[in-house]
């Protein structure tokens, strides 16, 4: 709206000026001798109207800026603002320094958890390492390649001590031949002489003796925890128990089971009179060992954790998570055949039928672990003895 004001009042002041000079030129052209006073009158109106036009611009454009109101802040304000600033700085300095103080909290609290929980995992470390476990593991001449020798790749050498026996000798291998005849029929003669040479050669090596067949996994540091808890000097065995044929039941003989010092020595200073342990041969060796055991007085442990999940497992884990179990399996199992995750303990100690498995299962449980999770902290899940 300015601008145009501006452009019509130049325009009119030049049209003025305009029909001015053409009146001057009619002027002097009727009266020659007044010329100069002309001109210099001409001149002297011409500045005055060309002076008071741009002064009526100015004052017009000076007076138009000076009625728009001014927005700077006033010292009130400014003021405020600074106080209202201030204030800010201090709640920051406040959020900051509560903020500080809640870190430096959590962070002390980390360090005591972690030193606590590194504290109790030595502890059980060194519990652990305390166990001597001698390992034995049931195999055969033409199962040493298909399956011992993948038990010697894997879990074997993590015993304190290990030693495959079959029926025959075999140096390479290295395996120590008991010389009895192979086959299902002969399984309770090879389980009995077993034990008999690992009491006569290797009694004062270990405090707890495993037998294991040539397939099955056991997960040893798991087995080591759950004996630390044990002791020793009872008269004992654990495994996965069975309740038939036996009074107090017996263990599977595939899955492994582990016989105390004191269940070893009744067994190597008596198991070979008949009136305690009378069958030395037959197909159930594991039942027939059992039975034996019991005549010795040995005891049926219980290995299930607190929770009452298994840790001995008679088949593969595929089945025990699914449950197609076989129909006897129902009659024999002393913990009800439960399956699924809920029914196998976090530190599960062994499997059966898993010689395709072997290094899949090693693989999984030593050399991989799901990226960003953190360390497990150890749980102690043994059962309290009273």
């Amino acid at each position: 709206m300015k601008i145009s004001k501006t452009i019509t009042i130049q325009k009119t002041s030049i049209s003025l000026i305009c029909e001015f000079c053409l009146c001057n030129e009619r002027i002097l052209g009727l009266v020659p001798m007044w010329r100069p006073t002309i001109e210099f009158v001409f001149g002297l109106s011409l500045g005055f109207i060309y002076a008071y036009l741009n002064a009526y611009l100015l004052s017009d454009t000076t007076i138009s800026r000076r009625s728009t109101r001014c927005i700077c802040p006033q010292p009130d304000e400014l003021a405020h603002k600074a106080f209202t600033l201030r204030e800010g700085e201090r709640n920051l300095h406040t959020q900051i320094g509560a903020e500080q103080t809640r870190l430096q909290e959590e962070r002390s609290h980390f360090l005591t958890t972690t030193t606590t929980n590194i504290a109790e995992s030595n502890t059980n470390t060194s519990s652990i390492k305390n166990i001597r476990l001698l390992c034995w593991i049931m195999t055969s001449p033409e199962n040493l390649e298909k399956r011992s020798k993948y038990v010697q790749m894997t879990w074997a050498p993590r015993c304190d001590k290990h030693l495959f026996i079959s029926s025959e000798t075999n140096d390479t291998f290295p395996t120590v031949g008991i010389y009895t005849s192979e086959g299902r029929k002969h399984l309770t003669e090879k389980t009995m002489q077993g034990f008999e040479y690992v009491y006569k050669h290797h009694f004062n090596d270990a405090d707890w003796f495993l037998k294991a067949d040539d397939d099955a996994y056991v997960i040893v540091e798991n087995l080591k925890y759950f004996l630390s808890s044990q002791n020793t000097e009872d008269p004992i065995y654990f495994g996965h128990h069975f309740k038939v044929i036996v009074e107090q039941g017996y263990f599977s003989g595939g899955s492994g089971f582990v016989v105390s010092k004191e269940a070893l020595r009744r067994f190597g200073q008596t198991g070979s009179d008949s009136n305690y342990c009378r069958n030395q041969h037959g197909v159930a060796g594991d039942a027939n060992f059992g039975r034996c055991m019991q005549n010795l007085g040995v005891k049926i442990g219980n290995s299930t954790d607190k929770y009452g999940r298994n840790r001995f497992h008679c088949f593969d884990p595929e089945m025990h998570l699914r449950g197609n179990y076989p129909a006897w399996y129902y009659t024999y199992d002393a913990n009800g055949a439960r399956s699924g995750t809920e029914s196998m303990s976090k530190y599960a100690i062994s499997f059966h039928y898993v010689a395709k498995q072997f290094l899949t299962i090693h693989n999984l449980l030593y050399h991989m672990k799901p990226y960003g999770l953190e360390a497990d902290d150890p749980e102690d899940i043994n059962q309290d003895h009273t």
